[in-house]
């Protein structure tokens, strides 16, 4: 999910999601597996933009081509969506989310700072994406100072080399 789009099953060909809203709407499932989603809560979060008649036909062609990418491991009733419980879904933003945790160690932020390859959901995320992007790239400014820091503290040659790289890389983030 960060920077260029690549959604796969198992080892199977990547997904073919046609819009920026089906991608949208399985990163939003993807992030919150395995609960399942209030439909009212995707209708806002997706097309949070558009009159209610609009989001609505929005919403139901959504579901529709993301149905036809996933088959049965779209579950849903009337009220809530989910993917399919038994799925293991690995994901780069929640992998970085769980790197730059606040005691996390030079390593760990190393291993968050090379997930982040861009913007969360390229290109124009609006509505949930664009406040998560926000959130993401905060947070990847947030994580290549910490990392600076921490390897300038470490005093050591190799560190300090490779936080000059990473400092460099914050100022132009924060810019």
């Amino acid at each position: 999910m960060l920077g260029p789009w690549r959604a796969q099953l198992d080892s199977r060909r990547p997904l073919l999601l046609p819009t920026r809203y089906t991608r949208m709407l399985l990163a939003r499932l993807a992030l919150a597996h395995p609960q399942p989603v209030a439909r009212t809560a995707l209708l806002s979060d997706l097309c949070l933009d558009l009159p209610f008649e609009n989001a609505n036909r929005r919403f139901r062609a959504t579901r529709r081509y993301l149905r036809r990418a996933l088959g049965d491991l779209l579950v849903s009733d009337n009220k809530q969506l989910a993917l399919a419980p038994n799925l293991t879904i690995v994901c780069d933003y929640s992998e970085f989310e769980r790197k730059t945790h606040p005691g996390a160690s030079q390593v760990e932020l190393e291993a968050a700072i090379a997930l982040y390859r861009g913007p969360l959901l390229v290109p124009a995320p609006d509505g949930w994406a664009a406040y998560e992007s926000h959130r993401a790239h905060m947070r990847y400014i947030d994580a290549l100072r910490r990392f600076v820091d921490l390897a300038l503290a470490s005093n050591t040659p190799a560190a300090i080399w490779q936080a000059a790289q990473w400092e460099e890389r914050a100022h132009i983030g924060y810019l």
